[in-house]
């Protein structure tokens, strides 16, 4: 009986062992799968940001392409305005380059486009026009009478406007 005894410790242990052994396998399967699992989570969460990223782009530039849409349709109503005037109208930035001048402007002094283009000088513009028999002075004089006026004026000086008498008798201020 003695022997039968010490045979089934020996298989109590040996079962204890793998049931230990066993269990020891469960958990390590069990950490890795909830480290894939944590992978996983993090691989999904950051894929949510990107999409959210995405679509934040996506409503970004939509409402780009709507402004942009919106200054098209204001340059357009503004551009029709400047060149339906009766009156020629150019304006020119504080380094003397064109900014805008309308239809009538350069019908009066005969001005092409090309002349006529933003970012030319102010110089440039009154050469061209004495060239084309339009002005009868010198550029370099003429440019600087006309920016020494420009220059001249003071904030309490606005609403005064200075002539000018091309040499076809019309008047220009």
């Amino acid at each position: 009986m003695l022997a039968d005894w010490r045979t089934e410790a020996w298989y109590l242990v040996g079962a204890a062992a793998l049931m230990v052994i066993m269990i020891g396998g469960i958990a390590f399967v069990t950490l890795r799968q909830l480290g894939s699992y944590a992978l996983v989570l993090k691989a999904r969460s950051d894929q949510a940001k990107a999409e959210s990223a995405r679509q934040a782009a996506e409503a970004v530039m939509a409402e780009r392409e709507m402004a942009q849409e919106r200054l098209n349709q204001q340059k357009q109503q503004l551009d029709a305005a400047i060149d339906n005037m009766p009156q020629g109208l150019v304006m020119f930035n504080a380094d003397a380059r064109l900014v805008v001048c309308n239809e009538r402007y350069m019908q009066m002094y005969g001005l092409t486009r090309n002349i006529a283009t933003p970012g030319r000088k102010l110089r440039d513009i009154i050469a061209y026009c004495i060239e084309n028999g339009g002005i009868s002075a010198g550029a370099d004089e003429l440019a600087a009478a006309i920016l020494e006026k420009v220059h001249g004026y003071m904030p309490a000086s606005r609403g005064r406007a200075s002539r000018n008498s091309p040499t076809d008798g019309r008047s220009t201020s």
